[in-house]
């Protein structure tokens, strides 16, 4: 199995960010990803990733 690159603690700071505002670009600028992925919140605070159409 592949290990992340990322562990569990730096993937709650990120999805804290998130949750605090910062726009997905951003976040993926600061932390090196790929914005591959479009975030949607159901306002539950449940951040829900989906990969973009034509990526």
């Amino acid at each position: 199995m592949k290990t992340s690159r990322y562990s569990k603690p730096q993937i709650l700071a990120i999805l804290r960010q998130a949750e605090g505002g910062v726009s997905v670009a951003e976040l993926c600028r600061e932390h090196g990803m790929r914005n591959s992925f479009a975030a949607s919140s159901n306002g539950n605070g449940v951040i829900r990733l989906r990969p973009r159409a034509g990526v």
